[in-house]
């Protein structure tokens, strides 16, 4: 049952993506050729579920402002999109290709579903966050409450939607979502019968997932991974991916394209607004905008630019209210001149984030700071596997395809972007999970400066097609682990129930709000839970509330 849950959730948000884009494109034959275009070689329909998940975010954001999220109200207004199918039926999505899109890869992934957990970071702060936005309307200094709650990032927002009562295994869908399209996009390119780049590069992540599984400490080498529900570094990770890869694309082809354009705004954003190292990808965007500069005011006055501003600004201004940061923990973004302001909460935690990932600070010696680094047991085994991941797979690269050489402007701006983003991640907060999709983008850029490729050995050629898919089919089974399918052939009759503990709470001796009765900071699902004990005071004023630190 869960199965089909799952299934049918990523078919109904296919269907309302469908609707927002039938109401920005109002002319039906130009709506049908739209759907039909490619992004980074992916028809554009396939992203629908994923336009659909920013449009509930950016929504809740907006709506939060003046009154708490309600669950049902947001339904009403998909609804209203799902609706627009009737009059422009889809087309072309019950086939072959669909049916892997639709069926046999969701049903794969959401196996996990009967082995998944809530992550640590559900108690910290994360179901918190989505109940205060269903609670309540946005609340002044909420960070002061708890500083993470000054991150809320995008997924909190769209999360904060999906709570079934007291069960939130469809949180987990959340993620399957994008996996599935990530997986889609591969498969679709290793099934295209023209060589190319696309194909070429899809066939180097592939084997990167498959070379994931084995390793020091068991394997992982910077590959996608089934996370417990609330984390989102893989859906980070698979925007970060799709949205380097469009600008590269954009930039390299010389392509001046209204829709792709647009399309590639509306990623970027989604990315920023999931996690602020997303910021990296304004390097290549930026690099677009200059070459396209003449034309780009022609694309401006659509309406769909008119949104992202709305939305991107209701974000900053949602950032500024929780933290009097626009750009939480970013201190220079920060302003010290309100009641509910806690600039010195910004300037710990970004301290906090520094030490914890153990960052490199300029004047250090980079050989002492990297010994510290390495000393991570996770920083170093991950290292170690990508770094044998990626020469495996560039000797292999090299070995395997016989590959036409096209010198053209640009070829080494993936480097140059790689190397930046790299050195924004040491200065900042170098942990793992931050760069997961820059490590995938830097193995599909392994087939960067060609055109199309080809098998060297002549008898490899004939079974080309198995070749390319049993890969596939090995990292996309192993990317679950295989406690998850003993689980699922055990419980498979049943409906997944995913619920938080049971918590006993007491009176924060120091002012407003409530402990937890054993000293935990793991708060769950409590509004007024504190981490810890500590002067504060909740004030009402004008219908909003304001959490402010006592003297």
């Amino acid at each position: 049952m869960t199965i089909f849950f799952f299934i049918a959730t990523n078919f109904i948000l296919f269907l309302i993506g469908r609707g927002i884009v039938i109401s920005f494109n109002l002319k039906s034959q130009d709506f049908y050729f739209l759907e039909n275009k490619k992004f980074i070689n992916l028809e554009f329909k396939y992203f629908y579920p994923i336009i659909t998940l920013f449009l509930i975010g950016n929504f809740n954001v907006f709506l939060n402002f003046f009154i708490p999220i309600n669950r049902n109200f947001v339904l009403i207004f998909l609804f209203l999109f799902l609706s627009l199918n009737l009059k422009y039926k889809p087309t072309n999505i019950f086939n072959l290709k669909s049916f892997h899109y639709f069926a046999l890869i969701p049903f794969i992934l959401s196996i996990s579903s009967y082995s998944i957990n809530l992550a640590h970071d559900a108690g910290l702060y994360h179901l918190n966050t989505q109940n205060w936005i269903r609670s309540e309307k946005i609340v002044f200094g909420l960070s002061n409450l708890h500083s993470r709650y000054g991150y809320s990032s995008i997924f909190d927002y769209i999360s904060s939607s999906f709570w079934l009562n007291n069960n939130f295994i469809f949180l987990h869908f959340i993620n399957l979502i994008f996996i599935n399209l990530f997986f889609y996009f591969l498969l679709s390119n290793l099934l295209e019968r023209k060589n190319s780049t696309y194909k070429d590069g899809s066939f180097l992540v592939i084997i990167f997932g498959v070379l994931d599984n084995f390793g020091l400490g068991g394997g992982r080498n910077g590959f996608l991974d089934i996370e417990a529900v609330t984390k989102f570094d893989t859906v980070f990770a698979i925007m970060y991916f799709f949205t380097a890869l469009g600008l590269i694309e954009l930039v390299k082809t010389n392509l001046e394209n209204k829709e792709y354009f647009l399309f590639l705004t509306t990623f970027l954003i989604f990315t920023v607004q999931l996690r602020i190292f997303g910021y990296t990808l304004l390097f290549l965007y930026a690099i677009y905008l200059f070459r396209f500069r003449s034309n780009i005011i022609n694309y401006i006055y659509s309406p769909l630019i008119r949104f992202l501003s709305i939305s991107y600004f209701s974000w900053l201004a949602k950032n500024f209210m929780l933290t009097s940061c626009l750009i939480f923990p970013q201190t220079f973004t920060c302003l010290n001149l309100f009641s509910w302001s806690n600039k010195s909460a910004a300037i710990l935690e970004l301290d906090d984030l520094k030490k914890f990932h153990i960052n490199y600070s300029l004047g250090e010696n980079f050989f002492i700071w990297f010994e510290k680094w390495i000393l991570k047991p996770i920083n170093y085994s991950v290292l170690v596997n990508f770094l044998i991941s990626f020469f495996v797979i560039f000797f292999l690269n090299r070995f395997l395809f016989k590959k036409k050489t096209q010198n053209k402007d640009f070829d080494y701006l993936p480097f140059f972007f790689v190397f930046f983003s790299l050195i924004v991640w040491v200065l900042t907060s170098p942990g793992v999970r931050f760069i997961l999709g820059l490590l995938i983008f830097s193995i599909f850029m392994l087939s960067n400066n060609y055109e199309e490729f080809d098998f060297r050995l002549k008898f490899i050629r004939k079974y080309s097609q198995i070749l390319l898919l049993i890969p596939f089919i090995f990292s996309l089974i192993f990317l679950l682990r295989l406690d998850y399918y003993s689980n699922f052939l055990n419980n498979y009759k049943e409906e997944i129930l995913l619920s938080p503990p049971n918590v006993e709470y007491e009176n924060n001796s120091l002012g407003w709000g409530l402990v937890t009765s054993d000293g935990s900071a793991n708060c769950w699902i409590q509004l007024e839970c504190l981490p810890k004990a500590k002067k504060i005071n909740l004030i009402e004023k004008n219908s909003y509330k304001f959490i402010v630190l006592k003297n």
